[in-house]
């Protein structure tokens, strides 16, 4: 008997082929930190889709058209390394089917298996990637989006110094929490945590602010690019997945978020990456700067932010192990 999801995917997937009856899903087992579900969809006679049911939270049903615009527009750039959002008879590039809204992408090959093998080869593609895409999304914001429309002040920077001044008053809390409500399986890295990390450092606070008097260039980003979302296939990349964070800011945020997974704190790692990138799209010193700035404090807020999540919020996660894996990564970078 198939499961109660099963059967929606199949009804999502009837909406946007008008039938699924030559149509094969496999459900993938491995559920994501936003609680989104995939399935493969292949047909003998034709190319294999991805469809996606996105958690009710996030991102919104009015958010998601935007960000399959952008994508549209990019691919149209020749950015075929994204994938293309497929659209309903009605024109629509998702539906509703039991409370939740689904897309349907063309699949991408690749595996997001950079962890296992990283070389030099393999994070240059990475970054040239990353410029390649930044430059189409340039052209997008240009074409679509008015800068005047924005704030004077950088999305990524307002919501750090603002997450900032909201832990000041809180870590004593999450400390408590930590020990009151026991997690097994997390325990121990919590405890790690909270011996190195009792206090937020007061200059980066103050770089923050500093930085955050310059007006960017907004455009779209992806905000959560990290190993997991990069596809490769031999030493080139060849898919970017996963845009349900994209929204307008610095491309600044894209560039930490990758670096500081794919180079961690190698130094050599992080010159050669942003070398790569900077090919493409050029980075003056102050930028290289800020992409410094942003990758630690983003690293610091995500340990404080999962601690928070897990034992103040008492937030439920489908793989706990996943969780686990991702505070060893963070606990490894503020060593």
């Amino acid at each position: 008997m198939p499961r109660m999801d099963d059967s929606a995917a199949l009804t999502a997937l009837s909406i946007f082929r008008g039938s699924a009856t030559k149509f094969q899903l496999q459900r993938l087992g491995r559920e994501g930190f936003s609680g989104s579900s995939v399935w493969r969809v292949t047909a003998p006679d034709a190319e294999s889709l991805c469809l996606k049911r996105w958690p009710a939270s996030h991102p919104s049903p009015a958010r998601l058209p935007w960000i399959h615009h952008v994508l549209q527009h990019a691919r149209g750039q020749g950015m075929t390394f994204l994938p293309e959002p497929q659209i309903t008879p009605q024109g629509a590039t998702i539906c509703d089917v039991a409370g939740s809204t689904w897309e349907l992408m063309t699949w991408l090959p690749g595996s997001a298996d950079y962890q296992q093998n990283p070389s030099p080869a393999r994070l240059r593609s990475a970054f040239r990637t990353l410029a390649l895409f930044h430059h189409a999304t340039s052209v997008f914001a240009t074409a679509y989006m008015s800068q005047a429309s924005f704030a004077r002040t950088t999305p990524a920077l307002d919501e750090r110094i603002a997450r900032w001044k909201e832990l000041q008053g809180q870590i004593g809390e999450i400390s408590a929490a930590v020990q009151a409500r026991p997690i097994p399986a997390i325990d121990d890295l919590a405890q790690q945590w909270l011996a190195r990390k009792s206090t937020l450092p007061p200059n980066d606070l103050q770089q923050l602010r500093a930085a955050n008097q310059l007006k960017p260039f907004l455009q779209p980003v992806v905000r959560d690019l990290w190993s997991d979302h990069v596809l490769f296939t031999g030493d080139e990349v060849t898919g970017f997945i996963d845009f349900g964070a994209m929204r307008p800011d610095t491309r600044l945020t894209d560039i930490a978020r990758l670096i500081g997974s794919l180079a961690g704190d190698n130094l050599a790692e992080r010159t050669a990456a942003l070398s790569a990138y900077a090919e493409i799209r050029p980075l003056s010193a102050r930028e290289r700067q800020l992409v410094d700035l942003l990758d630690r404090t983003g690293t610091l807020l995500a340990g404080w932010n999962w601690l928070d999540w897990l034992y103040v919020e008492q937030r439920e996660f489908t793989s706990l192990p996943a969780v686990r894996g991702r505070l060893t990564h963070l606990l490894q970078r503020i060593t």
